[in-house]
This record gives C-alpha cells, structure tokens and sequence, in this order.
C-alpha cells in the first residue's frame, strides 16, 4: 500500500531536531503558542476538527506517523496567505499516545536557506493534503452512508493500512463515532453500515482496528 508522509529525509531531519512533545490519549494539543512552526509526528495519531454550531465535532484531518502539520503556518509566512481566512477556530487532539518534534519560524527558514530543497518536500506534502482533502470532499458528497464509509475505509487503508496475512489492517484506532465524525454521519448510522458490511464480507473488526480483506472487493462493490 502508498504511504502518504514526508517525501524526503530533509524535512524529517530539520524537525527531529526539534523540541520533543508527548501528548496522552485525548489531550489536546496546544503548540501554537509555544512559538511553533511545524511539527513532525514520530509515533502516534492526531485529528484535526472544529466544533459545528449544533456541537459536534467535524473531523477534517487525521495525521499519523511521518507526518507534519499544521500548513497554514508556512502559508502565512512565504506567501501571507493562509488556509483560514476566517480564522475559525481548530483543534488539535491525540487519538493515540503521540511524540511529535516542533521547530520555529526562525529555526525552520534558517534551515530552508542552507537547504532549499526542503520546500520541495513541503510542496509534496501540501499535495498530498489536497488529495486528502479532495477524497474527503468525495465521500462526504456521497449519498449513501455505506458506500460514504467504504469510500472513506479505502482511502484510510492506503494512508494507514498494513498488509496481514487475513487483508489490509487499518492500523489508526478506528471507533464508529470517529468515522461519524470524519464523514458527517450520526454514530448509529455508521454503526449499521459497518454492520452491513460485515455481513458481506468486506470488512472484518479486530477490537477498534478494521481489516478489509479485498480491497479489489469492495472498490468493485463501492463502483
């Protein structure tokens, strides 16, 4: 499976020599006013959401090991532009136990003048974002809630997916309520279509992890 993280060594070379961060299960993560410009995941799983004005979570973004965030940091800087023009508010919140590792504005620009092709790994990563967000824009436009988790079950198990011996293990933590939360859908609706799709054989269930067993199967049964 494609894994979608840091194209290069540079990237992860410049922010492993940051400041180190260990965040428990369910602690938000407040960085931003620590002076901090970005951000490498080491181990772990991170969610970004808002909060709905009827106080449900919209989960936008899942980053997990390899990755870095947030890019509206790097925006402002280079380009004084940024990805929140109306300065919402985001969260930030550990799924998992994380480490991360933070660098400055100043460390990072510092490091970016030595080593310009670090910009060539941000620009991957800023297009691997898009593509993130551009499947997330498919599945929540889906009208149907099962074929809205399938399309969102394929995409997780080529982000975070591994290959077993038994099919392709998600390995993100993957509670009913967060995949509710990522694709606008009421927990119990979730609830039905995994059911569903257990009893087709699509998906298997090992505690809170999904395994797909044929992925061929299910783009098959999604299109």
């Amino acid at each position: 499976m494609e894994k979608v993280n840091v194209h290069s060594v540079l990237l992860r070379e410049l922010l492993l020599k940051g400041k180190k961060h260990v965040f428990k299960k369910g602690m938000p993560i407040n960085i931003s006013n620590d002076g901090v410009y970005l951000t490498y995941i080491e181990t772990g799983y991170v969610k970004r959401f808002q909060i709905t004005s009827d106080g449900t979570e919209s989960v936008q973004a899942i980053f997990g090991s390899n990755e870095i965030f947030p890019l509206n940091t790097v925006l402002k800087s280079l380009f004084n532009f940024g990805i929140n023009p109306h300065k919402s508010i985001i969260n930030y919140e550990a799924i998992t136990q994380v480490v991360i590792y933070s660098v400055t504005e100043e460390e990072f620009l510092n490091e970016a003048e030595k080593t310009p092709l670090i910009y060539k790994d941000l620009l991957y990563v800023a297009a691997m974002r898009l593509r993130s967000n551009i499947n997330r824009l498919e599945s929540t436009s889906m009208r149907v809630a099962n074929r809205k988790v399938m399309h969102r079950l394929l995409f997780l198990c080529e982000r975070f997916g591994k290959e077993t011996n038994i099919g392709i293990k998600i390995e993100l933590p993957l509670t009913h309520q967060l995949l509710a939360d990522c694709l606008s859908l009421a927990r119990e609706t979730v609830t039905l279509s995994i059911d569903r799709l257990k009893e087709k054989g699509l998906i298997e269930t090992e505690g809170k992890f999904i395994i797909v067993p044929d992925v061929e199967k299910m783009l098959k049964e999604l299109h």
